[in-house]
């Protein structure tokens, strides 16, 4: 798999740029969250474990957008400008991908 210098994951709460705004609903920094249980620790590795032995089965370039979109957070315009496909690839890539994943643990692509 290549290896590509890519921006830092997106982050869903952080403070705006502007001074008078500010931190986004739901996430007041002064709440520390609890660590996990061992329990919750155990599930979330064999659920992370399971995702990636999936993952590794796709083909190449199929594993090669997901983690850029999944694990990176890229958008199918930043993804066709490090992969040099089209945009409508990356998202016909992407879209197949989904759906073998979905089908191989046996959850209805659709959401129903």
């Amino acid at each position: 798999m290549a290896i590509y210098s890519l921006p830092q994951p997106r982050v869903g709460c952080s403070k705006k740029e502007k001074p008078d705004e500010t931190v986004k609903p739901g996430c007041d920094e002064s709440e520390a969250s609890p660590d996990p249980s061992p329990a919750a620790q155990a599930e979330r590795h064999e659920v992370a474990s399971e995702a990636l032995g999936l993952l590794a089965g796709l083909p190449k370039n199929q594993q090669e957008v997901v983690r850029l979109k999944f694990q990176n957070g890229l958008s199918y315009q930043e993804i066709s400008k490090i992969t040099n496909l089209s945009v409508s690839n990356v998202g016909v890539l992407i879209h197949t991908a989904i759906k073998t994943l979905a089908s191989s643990c046996s959850l209805d692509p659709s959401g129903g």
